[in-house]
């Protein structure tokens, strides 16, 4: 049982990470027959690089009754 040369010693490692996001949307209707919408969603998390803690990602959909 003592063939170990250097015993490993057991570790265990706790990041704190942080998320914050707004989202937000606009729809219109146009003559009850075509419907646009727009969103946009901003995230930070502390995973993103050191200059970028922040990130936008806008969508825009168009539909005919």
């Amino acid at each position: 049982l003592n063939v170990a040369l250097t015993p490993l010693k057991a570790a265990t490692y706790r990041n704190a990470r942080s998320n914050l996001s707004f989202f937000g949307r606009v729809s219109y209707d146009y003559k009850s027959k075509y419907l646009i919408s727009a969103s946009v969603r901003y995230d930070g998390s502390s995973r993103f690089g050191a200059n970028t803690k922040w990130g936008l990602f806008p969508s825009v959909s168009g539909f005919e009754f």
